[in-house]
């Protein structure tokens, strides 16, 4: 029942693949820091959470996600 606009593709990507979805980067990164950890309240892993992201400067993100076929796109 999708209605596809023309000139529009849809491409179907494996359900892991970093390469083409670079926010699964920025997840594996944020995951290292949960791990072993339990939380008596859900508060307690927002506040963990908000630490994590806190320490991501634009350098870091850039790093996790800044493929180069992102950069030649973004150049052309």
């Amino acid at each position: 029942r999708l209605k596809i606009p023309e000139g529009i593709n849809i491409e179907y990507i494996p359900p892991y693949s970093p390469e083409l979805n670079p926010v699964e980067r920025v997840f594996q990164d944020i995951k290292k820091y949960f791990k072993n950890l339990v939380f008596d309240s859900i508060d307690e892993m927002i506040e963990k959470l908000s630490e994590v992201l806190n320490t991501f400067s634009m350098k870091k993100l850039k790093n996790l996600t800044f493929f180069p076929y992102i950069k030649k796109a973004l150049l052309e």
